[in-house]
């Protein structure tokens, strides 16, 4: 299996961050003195408008909310040096374990903006690790996460963005390094990008229309997981009828996805939409409409769909959303509620849906799952969204709270399956104290497995996992937090050769600002991994490490 990287930037993150930087180049252009983003709501899975993303990195509260008032841009250049000891740099059993010292020497960029016709986020890094012991282990690995909107002419053709760069795992039972310098077989880089130029706008009376292709592409540096592009493309009417309460949408979808190392697939569906509105805070709507996949059988085959849901948001504080529809592969549905309080937030999801890893990696939750959950936590405190966004990004840049909240991490699967993701989470903002708890229960179901997928074991197989996560963080003194977290993971296999594996890692650390530009951290980490011995043997792992991170 390969390592994480060669030592070059890969051609899709490149691409995406060329991109992004047309897009600043475009919007720069474009910007209009005191143009002042609209403000918003959190929304499923969303940023809030008009709210900084999860990785801005501005030097202050105060001037970030200012310059993001008036249309200005954030481009903050950074390098961080760690250095890491371990007990276990190999993950190998009692008896074997190895030591070494690593140093890391990370680079790294991030452009916040938003104009009157693009806005931009982008963050990369460049991890340089160098071990003292073994020179030949010496990596690069790559992390981006870049997204970018922009109008290209006005109300009428825009074009949307995302990428990302990261470190996953191969197999779902071996053991997933939550540090990068661990040395690891189970680990590959994933590369994925998604351009999305679309139409819309308004038909003569009041029917708006919808033409977009989205077109997602992933690369791994794995030869065993192979790499996927995912083409869809979609056509949407909407508008109102007689009646004001009710509403109707039709739409086609076209979906085509090949692999380098598996069995291409097709996706058509046609649907119609009526909802009804009985007031401005409950909607039901219901769903009728035709497919033909191939998913499954290697033919093409045809099949209804059917089904129904509704919007309920009782209080400006409460959502409730729940969607349900009738599809070849059984049930599909995204139950969603949500609830906040003065500085609590809560969230609870359960979403059953056809995915690929390329679509995935670019609309995964745990990209603002964090952020949301906060900014949503600190609405009645801080009222004014920008003010609030910024507070958030105070909290994530201090390193207590991770972004994803202990959500799955992913793993490399090749093929379309099916995923079932039920989560939970709620976080308490106090004065000086930050809790965050996460549970979670995720199962996968490879469409096609048993005819003619190939089975790899610990790749293609069907899994069930559950996991949790806790984050403690106290604030010492204005400048030191001290922060504690926790995550335990178990993965059975539900098809093919009986595996499990159970992983545990906690942290202890002190993060502390030296200067309006430089941050410090000392922390201490501690993983227990225990397999069922076909894919990788128990390990346990200590490590401390420092950094020191400056923001020019």
């Amino acid at each position: 299996m390969a390592m994480a990287t060669e030592g070059r930037v890969p051609r899709p993150g490149l691409c995406a961050a060329l991109l992004a930087l047309v897009l600043t180049g475009n919007a720069e252009a474009q910007l209009a003195p005191d143009s002042a983003p609209s403000s918003g709501a959190t929304t499923y899975g969303t940023v809030p408008s008009g709210a900084p993303t999860a990785s801005s990195t501005s030097t202050s509260a105060n001037a970030s909310a200012s310059t993001q008032r008036k249309g200005g841009w954030q481009i903050v250049p950074s390098i961080e040096l760690r250095g890491t000891i371990t007990d276990n740099v190999d993950q190998a059993p009692s008896g074997k374990q190895r030591s070494d010292f690593i140093t890391e020497i990370i680079p790294g960029i991030s452009i916040d903006g938003q104009g009157a016709h693009a806005k931009l986020h982008l963050d990369y890094r460049m991890d340089n690790l160098i071990y003292a012991r073994d020179s030949s282990r010496n990596e690069l690995q790559n992390y981006l996460n870049a997204s970018g909107t922009l109008e290209a002419i006005e109300n009428f053709f825009y074009v949307d963005a995302r990428a990302n760069i990261d470190q996953e795992a191969i197999s779902a039972f071996g053991a997933r390094p939550s540090n990068p310098t661990t040395v690891s077989n189970n680990r590959t880089e994933t590369r994925t990008y998604q351009v999305s130029p679309y139409f819309q706008g308004r038909l003569a009376g009041a029917t708006d229309y919808l033409l977009r292709y989205d077109y997602n592409d992933q690369h791994t540096t794995s030869d065993v997981a192979g790499d996927s592009q995912v083409g869809q493309a979609t056509a949407r009417l909407n508008g109102p009828t007689r009646l004001n309460a009710l509403t109707w949408m039709v739409e086609a979808i076209a979906l085509r996805t090949d692999y380098s190392q598996g069995r291409d697939t097709e996706d058509n569906r046609a649907r119609a939409v009526l909802t009804y509105a009985f007031d401005p805070q409950f909607r039901v709507n219901a769903t009728g409409g035709y497919e033909r996949a191939n998913y499954i059988t290697l033919d093409m085959t045809g099949n209804s769909t059917y089904g129904g849901g509704f919007d309920w948001a009782p209080t400006p504080r409460t959502k409730l959303h729940a969607d349900w529809e009738r599809r070849f592969f059984g049930d599909s549905w995204d139950y969603r509620f949500s609830h906040y309080l003065s500085r609590v937030s809560m969230a609870i999801s359960d979403t059953r849906n056809v995915t690929t890893d390329a679509q995935n990696r670019v609309g995964s939750p745990g990209y603002t799952a964090a952020y949301d959950l906060l900014f949503a936590a600190l609405a009645s405190s801080i009222p004014d969204p920008i003010d609030r966004g910024n507070e958030v990004q105070q909290i994530l840049r201090g390193g207590s709270v991770p972004p994803g909240l202990a959500l799955p991490s992913n793993f490399v699967i090749g093929s379309s399956y099916v995923e079932r993701l039920q989560q939970a989470s709620i976080a308490f903002l106090g004065v000086r104290n930050t809790v965050t708890l996460s549970v979670y229960r995720n199962a996968k179901d490879i469409l096609g497995l048993g005819q003619d997928v190939a089975v790899t074991p610990g790749v293609n197989q069907n899994t069930l996992e559950w996991g949790a996560g806790a984050v403690y963080s106290h604030r010492l003194t204005g400048l030191t937090t001290f922060n504690a977290a926790g995550t335990w993971r178990r993965t059975e296999s539900t098809s093919g050769p009986e595996m499990t594996s159970r992983q545990f890692d906690g942290r202890i650390g002190l993060a502390s600002q030296f200067g309006p530009h430089t941050t410090g951290g000392l922390e201490y980490r501690y993983t227990r991994f225990d397999g069922d011995g076909t894919t990788t043997n128990d390990y346990r792992e200590n490590s401390v490490f420092a950094s020191l991170l400056f923001r020019f």
